[in-house]
């Protein structure tokens, strides 16, 4: 469904209405009855009537480009023998936490490698966007282990930051690198570029 979000809704506004409290879905999850907080939805059987309910859609989105994804994706899975997730039992809208995980019903996980020397400013940059978006997003900062910083104090990486080693079996949904003020540096001043090219090759894997 990730893959499908830039045909389903193309737009910035388009997941301003994909928020708890309204009548669209907030999770990946699917529902053989009537419950509209899920985001695919088989209402009851209605013989030749069935019909399968794709809820994320906005108006914005054009509907060829969309029924297309659907149809591609379908075949994809029956081809994988992909297989299907337990239905979601219940409102998604007033689950306990427990049983949210249980359904894996959870906010998006986002990894943030900040190489800036000023590691406070860049972190209330990032988090002032991210706070702008209606979807639950969980923030991990990660530092480079191999690198030693001068401008911001240990114990402000030991409580807030991990390094690439403590988050290599993880996996993310997104991974954001910031920038780096390198070039007036020497390339051989630059100590943290193999550990740098590792993270950038675990992305590969490890975000979706």
């Amino acid at each position: 469904m990730e893959g499908m979000a830039l045909l389903t809704n193309p737009l910035v506004n388009s997941y301003k209405r994909l928020i708890s409290g309204y009548d669209a879905p907030v999770s990946i999850s699917w529902s053989e009855k009537s419950n509209r907080s899920s985001l695919i939805r088989i209402p009851s059987t209605r013989g030749k009537g069935t019909r399968i309910e794709l809820r994320c859609p906005d108006s914005a989105a054009n509907p060829y480009l969309v029924l297309s994804a659907c149809l591609a994706a379908g075949l994809d899975g029956m081809k994988k023998e992909m297989e299907i997730p337990d239905s979601l039992e219940g409102n998604v809208f007033t689950m306990d936490e427990n049983r949210a995980m249980h359904q894996d019903i959870r906010p998006i996980e986002v990894g943030i490698l900040n190489l800036m020397p000023l590691k406070e400013e860049t972190e209330l940059q990032i988090l002032r966007a991210l706070s702008n978006t209606p979807l639950q997003v969980d923030v991990t900062f990660v530092v480079a282990g191999s690198h030693e910083s001068r401008n911001t104090s240990s114990s402000h990486l030991n409580k807030f930051y991990h390094t690439f080693a403590e988050i290599r079996e993880r996996k993310f949904d997104g991974f954001i690198i910031t920038g780096a003020p390198v070039e007036k540096i020497e390339y051989e001043e630059v100590d943290y570029w193999k550990e740098f090219e590792e993270i950038c090759d675990w992305t590969k894997t490890n975000v979706t």
